[in-house]
């Protein structure tokens, strides 16, 4: 789950060019992407979900996600990668799935270490104002 627990790992050199290795250490961008994930049916009013999704992760995260977006783009800068896209605010993203339900993804950044309290705010709330207009958003039932 990509909480911190203090602990130190060790990889064997052999690993290191066998495997990816994550660290969330770097001290020039120390954040992560992470997603809040529910189901929708697809009779659901998508740009409804959308606009109110978005609109909690802005009034939750958005000026800190502003933020550190201008820091990356900094860094970005004085790379050689120039050609990347990077949303300045949380975004919402649609998938059809063969379950017959719409996934809808809401995608922000973060740091590593509160990545967990922040998708459980974010869901929290999101859950709690769409399930207020179940005409508009429908929830699987089982």
């Amino acid at each position: 789950g990509d909480h911190p627990s203090g602990r130190i790992i060790k990889y064997a050199n052999s690993r290191i060019f066998n495997e990816y290795i994550v660290n969330y250490s770097w001290p020039l961008f120390p954040f992560i992407w992470n997603e809040v994930k529910f189901y929708v049916s697809y009779s659901s009013d998508f740009d409804f979900i959308s606009l109110n999704v978005t609109q909690i992760a802005e009034k939750e995260i958005g000026e800190d996600m502003n933020r550190r977006v201008l820091r990356l783009k900094r860094i970005r800068a004085d790379s050689l990668v120039k050609e990347l896209e990077i949303k300045e605010r949380p975004s919402v993203i649609f998938t059809a799935h063969d379950n017959n339900w719409i996934e809808v993804t809401l995608r922000f950044l973060v740091e590593p270490k509160n990545s967990g309290a922040v998708k459980s705010l974010l869901f929290t709330h999101i859950m709690a104002e769409l399930k207020k207009y179940p005409k508009k958003v429908i929830f699987p039932n089982s």
